[in-house]
């Protein structure tokens, strides 16, 4: 394999998994960014891996794949009973910081 391709690994509903290798160029054009992090929060059992896919354009995903490990990590630390819930606080907070950005930009 390449070293400009990578495999990933889908998992759909249920329990259905697709492994593809694509190319990095690929992973680029239709992504846009990604996040890939072990041991969050210094946790060994714990990973962080995001897709940001671009609807919202370049600047967006850029944005998310800044912000969602440090959010996520803040609130990893603060050992949440639901880690659902976690997930919507970071993904809600990291929303509202860009809709602020683009505020001041202005």
């Amino acid at each position: 394999m390449s070293k400009n391709t990578h495999t990933v690994k889908i998992k759909m509903e249920g329990s259905v998994q697709l492994w593809k290798t694509v190319s990095s160029n690929l992973i680029y054009n239709l992504f846009l960014a990604h996040v890939c992090m072990d041991k969050m929060a210094n946790d060994p059992t714990c990973g962080l891996f995001c897709i940001f896919d671009g609807h919202g354009g370049r600047q967006v995903s850029d944005h998310c794949a800044e912000r969602v490990p440090m959010e996520f990590r803040k609130e990893l630390l603060k050992k949440p009973q639901d880690l659902n819930k976690a997930i919507l606080d970071v993904y809600d907070r990291v929303r509202k910081q860009y809709k602020n950005q683009l505020c001041l930009d202005r």
